[in-house]
């Protein structure tokens, strides 16, 4: 068993857009709450399967929901796949600290001083695969990096996975 009953199954392929395709393109779903879809959702919540806006609805009276990582991947059938952009890989441990490091520096850019405990062969991959990504910017001046808003989307991402 994945944890998902046959009618959550259903509203998460939905939500997945699996409907007739072999790879999730979206992942949203809206209801009105007091439905039995509502209370099905508030369930995949309950169990860590899914994610919400909150149970007051949002505009027009809906609610917003969207499947977590585990409940994305309990609603699949063999052969079929997660989007990449909605259900990005795990970063790397080394790559998440390179992004932290940026991250949380003050200041857009960080010099390379600040970042020695990235002067390791590992180090550097991390650097290059972050950078390869779009996740950071290395900038010949200075010389200084600089973390990219779809870097703090994959940083973010990477954290939200680690707390499932």
């Amino acid at each position: 068993m994945n944890g998902l009953t046959d009618e959550q199954r259903n509203l998460a392929r939905h939500a997945l857009g699996l409907t007739s395709r072999p790879k999730s393109y979206r992942n949203r779903y809206f209801c009105t709450p007091g439905g039995g879809a509502h209370a099905e959702w508030m369930q995949m919540v309950s169990a860590g399967l899914a994610g919400t806006d909150g149970p007051d609805g949002s505009e027009e009276g809906l609610t917003f929901f969207w499947l977590t990582r585990r409940g994305a991947e309990a609603a699949l059938m063999p052969g079929e796949k997660l989007c990449a952009e909605d259900f990005p890989p795990p970063l790397p441990e080394v790559d998440k600290q390179f992004l932290s490091a940026l991250a949380e520096a003050p200041g857009a850019w960080v010099s390379l001083d600040r970042l020695r405990q990235f002067r390791t062969e590992e180090g550097e991959r991390a650097k290059r695969r972050c950078s390869r990504a779009g996740f950071a910017k290395h900038h010949r001046v200075g010389p200084c990096w600089e973390i990219t808003p779809a870097g703090r989307t994959a940083l973010a991402k990477s954290q939200e996975q680690g707390r499932e």
